[in-house]
């Protein structure tokens, strides 16, 4: 009786789900062409945004330090605005359940920040839970974030779906900030590094590799003169936690930008894990592997090993956010580890590396629910300005509930500073009480952050090793980014043709064949690259191709 009771409650669910998605399509055309709702209350520019104060309901993942109700920037902007909310806020972990669950109970609150919404999600409830909002841009109600469109055709393509409308709005990398063109022009870090150690190249005159002949050339030095000094064979080359933050630094300098699906300059899309050139990858970090220059517990060491390795002067090169989260060294001394260029290799003379567009779609949302869209989308237009998004991410002053205050220092700059009690070392800790832009995909267009001082007279320029990153990958990475696939959205039916795990079933495989391969568990040759290939083709690799072909069609084609 217990089992039928639970089959009996699994079906009703999807049931529940399949009903919903027939209303979404049933109702789809409807709402794309329904008037602007209350948008004659809203101001197009300035604050407040409505005439009377307006309260409008939210879902959000618990971030921070703090209650949404009790955050300073929400409340602050609740009075700049006119604008507040009633908060449903479940804890990170259940977010995607909790709002799945909400969309097909048809209880989803009106305004979805920070959710993440999966593109599935998107394509599912668009139309008619989840409203689209492009009219209400292209009326005025996001000045901010139709000047990012009109500027960036990538941006419009890449958030609007194939039945052509918009239903959510991005994350965007500073590469889009219209207003801060200094800091848009510096090369963002959008994952960890490989940095050298540059005590060793220096005792032994080497220079940070550019191709992968040098990259042989140093680590084997590296592993056989003794460049930490101790007069042990206990050097390791090169290292990682997993292979997934080295993974692209080695695979990309063979031209293969990633392991899954990419296009070429024709628009002609292909799986990266089944070219000769990945091959040639295989067999490259295969030899690093046998012959001890890369760690040999590189698939089964934690990051603390791989940490614990490094300060002990154990580490010639290795992946980490920043260097001395690894070698354990002072940041001030940390700027003398280089971090590694992007390579070339026989097989690929002209080095590349392969780096995201800059584009999390899935940050914001409105729902049938929501009272005045234009409202909502004029509140969270202000975090696509840059004066908004850094209000965002500090929240107002101490006079309205913040951690910082301005100060004159010595030379009469107005700065930012610490409240009184608040230890430079817990300002994050105090900045995640004030604002829900921590630890989220937020709605906005990145900007630089401002410096809050531990006091008055703290030097106002970037501290030492923050400037070093900045140089370093402006120099090293700028040049040579690459991006091999674009933010993109599939229709529903190319999302049921691919079903839910044919991209997780292939990945897996291929990173589990990557293992034995490099490790020599499995020896790399014709006859095990062809079942390899074959296997790839079994679990649905030639369907895979396909649609995603005809997807990146409909996005490269969009007007």
């Amino acid at each position: 009786m217990k089992k039928r009771r639970m089959f009996i409650g699994a079906s009703a669910l999807l049931l529940t789900l399949f009903l919903a998605g027939c209303s979404n399509n049933d109702k789809a055309q409807e709402n794309a062409g329904e008037v602007l709702k209350n948008a004659s209350d809203v101001s197009k520019t300035g604050f407040p945004i409505v005439k009377e104060p307006l309260k409008l309901t939210m879902f959000a993942p618990a971030s921070g330090e703090n209650d949404f109700s009790k955050m300073a920037m929400l409340n602050e902007y609740g009075n700049m605005s006119g604008i507040t909310f009633d908060f449903t806020t479940p804890p990170v972990d259940d977010v995607a359940t909790k709002l799945n669950l909400s969309f097909a109970s048809g209880d989803a609150p009106g305004v979805i920040f920070a959710a993440k919404i999966s593109n599935a999600t998107t394509i599912q409830y668009g139309g008619s839970t989840i409203l689209p909002i492009e009219k209400y841009i292209e009326e005025g109600y996001m000045p901010n974030f139709k000047k990012i469109l009109d500027e960036f055709p990538e941006v419009r393509k890449s958030v609007t779906t194939p039945d052509g409308h918009i239903y959510t709005l991005p994350l965007l990398s500073s590469k889009y900030n219209l207003e801060d063109k200094e800091f848009a022009s510096q090369q963002p870090l959008f994952t960890g590094s490989l940095w050298w150690n540059g005590e060793w190249l220096k005792k032994l005159n080497l220079e940070v590799p550019k191709t992968t002949d040098e990259l042989y050339t140093v680590l084997k030095a590296f592993k056989e003169k003794d460049p930490n000094g101790n007069g042990k064979a206990d050097e390791i080359p090169m290292t990682s936690a997993k292979l997934e933050s080295l993974r692209p630094w080695l695979m990309n300098a063979f031209g293969v930008m990633s392991q899954e699906q990419q296009v070429d300059k024709e628009g002609k899309v292909f799986y990266g894990a089944i070219t000769d050139n990945y091959r040639e990858y295989l067999k490259f970090v295969n030899k690093l592997y046998a012959e001890g220059l890369l760690d040999n517990e590189v698939f089964s060491q934690s990051d603390d090993q791989k940490k614990s390795k490094g300060a002990a002067d154990r580490l010639g090169a290795y992946t980490d956010w920043f260097s001395y989260f690894t070698s354990g060294k002072n940041p001030a001394d940390a700027i003398n580890d280089p971090m590694a260029y992007p390579m070339s290799s026989p097989v690929s003379p002209t080095a590349t590396f392969n780096m995201s567009d800059g584009i999390s779609n899935g940050a914001f949302a409105l729902t049938n629910k929501v009272e005045n869209p234009a409202a909502a989308l004029r509140w969270v237009d202000y975090f696509y300005s840059n004066e908004g998004s850094q209000f965002l991410n500090i929240g107002p002053d101490e006079s309205k509930g913040g951690y910082w205050h301005l100060e004159k220092n010595d030379a009469g700059e107005e700065v930012h500073v610490l409240n009184k009690g608040i230890k430079y070392e817990d300002s994050e800790q105090a900045r995640a009480k004030v604002t829900p832009d921590y630890g989220t995909v937020p709605p906005k267009v990145s900007s630089a952050s401002v410096l809050v001082l531990p006091d008055k007279n703290t030097p106002i320029e970037k501290d030492t090793f923050a400037k070093f990153i900045d140089d370093q990958a402006t120099e090293k990475l700028a040049p040579f980014v690459h991006t091999s696939w674009p933010t993109l959205y599939m229709s529903k039916a190319q999302q049921d043709e691919l079903g839910s795990t044919l991209q997780a079933d292939l990945l897996t495989y291929v990173q589990q064949m990557e293992a034995k391969f490099i490790t020599g568990t499995e020896k790399l040759d014709d006859t095990t690259w062809d079942t390899y290939v074959k296997t790839l083709k079994d679990i649905g690799l030639d369907k895979f191709v396909d649609v995603n072909q005809k997807a990146y069609d409909t996005w490269n084609e969009a007007k």
